[in-house]
């Protein structure tokens, strides 16, 4: 009986760091290697509208107010990477654009019969499967070379929305955005 109390906290321990880890911001970046970053030092958004509606998300509102929260941490994460904000009408050695979207995903996990329930119809224990659906958020952020107009960097972040999330998106979008910039410039 003991033994079996330590697996079944295991599995429970188990279950609730893959259930965290749904929740957590994933990022990704990728850049031109060709591109020297050192030689940037202004930027401007790409054209009127620097948002890049996503092709998943045709059918989703996304908040005015949350676009520019957007588009003012982009902005404040680029001014803390010692670039300088020109406007859209200058010459600038960075354009810059984002892509913002939502999706709703589904998430399929079988857990074998030594993890599943008896069954009481017959003395051996059962396959479990879970099916679950949620939203996950994405922005991405492109920047491309004043000049050429060539993408040079690319830096995108994913997290499962919550009702925290939209409840209070400010904190959210700052954290996402700084979360891409980690890495740049790139070495």
């Amino acid at each position: 009986m003991h033994e079996h109390t330590h697996f079944a906290a295991a599995v429970i321990a188990t279950i609730a760091i893959v259930a965290a880890g749904c929740t957590t911001l994933r990022t990704h970046s990728d850049y031109d290697s060709q591109a020297d970053f050192t030689q940037f030092r202004t930027f401007s958004w790409a054209g009127d509208s620097a948002l890049a509606k996503s092709q998943q998300d045709t059918d989703r509102y996304i908040s005015p107010l949350d676009l520019q929260r957007i588009e003012r941490a982009i902005e404040s994460e680029l001014v803390a990477k010692g670039l300088r904000q020109v406007g859209d009408d200058e010459p600038a050695d960075l354009r810059v654009c984002y892509t913002v979207g939502a999706r709703d995903k589904v998430n399929v996990s079988e857990q074998p019969a030594y993890f599943g329930r008896w069954n009481r119809q017959w003395p051996y224990p059962t396959d479990t499967v879970t099916v679950q659906t949620y939203t996950e958020g994405m922005l991405a952020i492109d920047l491309y070379d004043g000049d050429s107009t060539l993408p040079i960097w690319h830096g995108v972040a994913r997290k499962r929305v919550t009702g925290a999330d939209i409840e209070n998106s400010g904190p959210r979008i700052k954290e996402a955005v700084a979360a891409i910039f980690a890495d740049f410039p790139p070495p």
